[in-house]
């Protein structure tokens, strides 16, 4: 990706990603391919994962993403669509995620900014983009 293109992505930004070290499980809709590799980072509205060497993935295409939060069997999960993708990684969309999901979303958050109003900042932004 260009040094422009970045730019560009970082501007259209709102949500706040933070480095997250996690392992993840990809579904493909039909539930008969799953994919599984290491987190990359996360926010609010989406994810940053390592490609998995046999998927092909394409824009606008839909999977279930579980992020795989420890040992005590925690997850997030999201239904999400292909933002961007290079040779290395894949940009996940945020389409759908449950309350128990958000809330464990929410937890990593302000744990890891150390600002609960920014995430509460975030949150009301993302409310606002689904309600229009």
């Amino acid at each position: 990706m260009s040094d422009k293109n970045t730019q560009q992505i970082q501007q259209r930004r709102v949500f706040t990603r933070i480095p997250f070290d996690a392992d993840y499980r990809l579904q493909d809709p039909s539930a008969e391919r799953y994919w599984e590799g290491r987190v990359v980072d996360l926010s609010l509205r989406g994810t940053l994962v390592e490609r998995p060497q046999n998927l092909q993935p394409e824009i606008g295409q839909e999977f279930v993403v579980e992020l795989l939060l420890g040992a005590d069997a925690l997850k997030v999960v999201m239904v999400v669509r292909v933002a961007h993708f290079d040779e290395k990684n894949i940009g996940f969309h945020c389409m759908h995620i449950d309350l128990e999901s958000i809330t464990h979303l929410r937890k990593i958050l302000e744990f890891n900014l150390g600002k609960p109003e920014m995430v509460e900042r975030e949150i009301t932004e993302m409310l606002n983009i689904v309600n229009g």
